[in-house]
């Protein structure tokens, strides 16, 4: 935009009529371009307000969009879509400028308000009454009603009714009900304010009832939208720190908090109060009886709908005592318990239940007794369905599984690949001598079996199959009680093969695909065996009518006939 001029014209219409005070300013200026001609556009304009000549921050600021300059002039009344600060003319000096969409500076110098006849007239003052001696205040006797001291303080006996009441009220004391005696306001909304980072609110109970109650509420009984800190905070109550008789949707809804969502330090007497440096929806310090008690709930008794930043949620119709949603970390964490982490008395259903986890369904960590007990079920005591788990366990310990009947598909062990060679899923590992120790740095130490590829060299030392490439996945956890971090090692399931020193998850007893030359036919029930470093039928002759198999390494039994593939199933028993 070319550089402009500004010629001053201001008119000022606070007060033309004594009866009413305008909250607007009526502006007119006038704008040439540097060439001294007038300008024919229409332009943003940003009006601002100081108490300084020069300098200072703006007391006021109003941008108005698309104002039409005619030959030079523009008339625009300040003020309608940004009001004027109540204060604005008790300073002794007012500047005004204003600056053009576009340019950078403000126009200069800046241009003095002055007043003009009644400018200064305040709204409140066409309703002041002044009298010295006069018994009346218009036409309302004041005898009685009104008493002044020789100290200047006025008393008011009786009833008096205005409308608003303006001023600093900090001071007004033993007032015992607004409006009337139940409720703050009938009819329109109340809006407290605080400055000073004291209480908006606060309410001195000495009797033993409820510090605030709320009998009835068409919508939200409480609703905290954004608050930096505590959205409810309660120290202390004898009786109910909140209670609400009947909500028509949410009793209490919290859109957003800086820190806890609702947070409460104690309730009766617990032995213990611990607070959590974590932002929670709902942290209770201290409970001398139960944290969170559900008499009964016709839906879900306690409901998350997610937590975090979950990868999905998934949705229960049914009734739950706690239904979770989504979350980030886990779903249920007990850091210690000196009885059960979780109980169930009865259940028709799953007395436990997981559909979906990122990680682990049920995890303990430390348990001086039982990690899960189950006395008794009509169905399956664990029932673990993890058909679509890329290679990962169902249940994994590094400890003992003891069960008086256990059945499985396979049973596997964990060996390193120290040979040359890469294992690959349905290769036969003979023992290549040598195992690791102490591998997950576990209690356990159990051994890790050093293994190779079969060859002509090693075919008498038959261990298994190649179900899967593993690798050692560490974990960090963080004891919040202790402040120690734990790293847990243990082994995945990994893509690809395994190169030397790389480990494997061998079939050791129970039905894997193995490897076989294609060109050999091998029918079902055929025995399998590894002779020079091939996996062939075990070979028979007849002597005399019976036959006899030659004194070599059993692998298996053919599942299936052959029919010319590369690999076949084998129920795999080595011997």
């Amino acid at each position: 935009m070319q550089k402009i001029i500004m010629l001053w014209i201001i008119v000022l219409s606070l007060a033309i009529l004594v009866a009413y005070v305008p909250e607007t300013i009526n502006f007119q200026g006038a704008i040439k371009d540097a060439n001294g001609l007038p300008v024919n556009t229409s332009l943003d304009l940003t009006f601002r307000i100081y108490d300084t000549e020069t300098g200072g921050v703006p007391l006021w600021e109003e941008t108005l969009v698309a104002v039409s300059v005619d030959d030079g002039i523009f008339n625009v009344e300040l003020g309608n879509s940004v009001a004027f600060p109540p204060d604005l003319l008790d300073y002794p000096e007012l500047w005004i400028t204003f600056r053009v969409s576009g340019e950078v500076n403000e126009m200069s110098p800046r241009e003095r308000i002055l007043s003009v006849p009644y400018s200064r007239q305040s709204e409140n003052s066409n309703h002041a009454i002044l009298s010295d001696t006069t018994n009346t205040i218009n036409g309302v006797p004041i005898s009685g009603l009104v008493q002044q001291d020789t100290l200047g303080n006025v008393s008011i006996s009786g009833t008096m009714t205005a409308n608003a009441f303006v001023g600093d009220g900090s001071g007004l004391t033993g007032i015992t009900a607004i409006y009337d005696s139940s409720y703050i306001n009938t009819v329109g909304p109340d809006t407290m304010k605080s400055t000073g980072g004291l209480p908006t609110l606060t309410i001195n109970n000495n009797g033993i009832g409820d510090g605030l109650r709320i009998n009835s509420t068409g919508n939200d009984g409480i609703n905290i939208n954004n608050v930096p800190t505590d959205g409810i905070h309660i120290s202390s109550a004898d009786d109910n720190g909140i209670q609400i008789e009947h909500s028509g949707n949410f009793a209490v809804r919290i859109d957003s908090t800086g820190n806890d969502g609702i947070y409460i330090r104690k309730a009766g007497n617990p032995s213990v109060i611990h607070s959590e440096a974590e932002i929670s929806g709902l942290e209770i310090a201290g409970s001398q009886g139960y944290g969170i008690a559900i008499g009964q709930s016709d839906k879900d008794g306690i409901f998350i709908y997610k937590v975090g930043n979950p990868s999905g949620t998934y949705y229960n119709t049914t009734k739950n005592g706690i239904e979770i949603q989504g979350t980030e970390g886990t779903g249920v964490y007990i850091g210690r318990t000196d009885s059960d982490g979780f109980f169930v008395s009865y259940t028709q259903n799953a007395g436990f239940g997981v559909h979906d986890a990122g990680t682990y369904g049920y995890y303990v960590y430390n348990c001086s007794s039982h990690g899960l007990i189950v006395n008794s079920a009509d169905g399956d005591g664990i029932n673990v369905n993890t058909t679509d788990t890329s290679g990962e366990y169902g249940v994994y310990t590094p400890d003992k599984i003891y069960g008086s009947n256990l059945t499985s598909r396979t049973i596997n062990t964990i060996g390193r690949n120290t040979g040359s060679e890469p294992l690959e899923p349905g290769d036969v590992v003979c023992l290549a001598g040598g195992y690791q120790s102490n591998v997950l740095n576990d209690d356990e130490n159990i051994p890790i079996i050093n293994v190779e590829k079969l060859n002509k060299h090693n075919n008498h030392a038959v261990v298994g199959v190649v179900e899967y490439a593993v690798h050692i996945r560490e974990e960090t956890e963080n004891i919040k009680e202790t402040g120690e971090t734990i790293v847990q090692k243990s082994f995945r399931y990994k893509e690809g093969d395994a190169y030397q020193n790389d480990y494997v998850s061998i079939v050791v007893f129970g039905p894997a695909d193995v490897k076989i030359n294609s060109k050999d036919y091998i029918s079902v029930g055929e025995t399998l065996t590894s002779h020079k470093g091939n996996v062939e039928r075990v070979k028979t002759t007849q002597i005399n009518g019976i036959t006899i198999a030659e004194n070599t390494n059993i692998i298996g039994k053919a599942l299936e006939n052959s029919n010319g593939k590369g690999k076949m199933k084998v129920f795999v028993n080595c011997k």
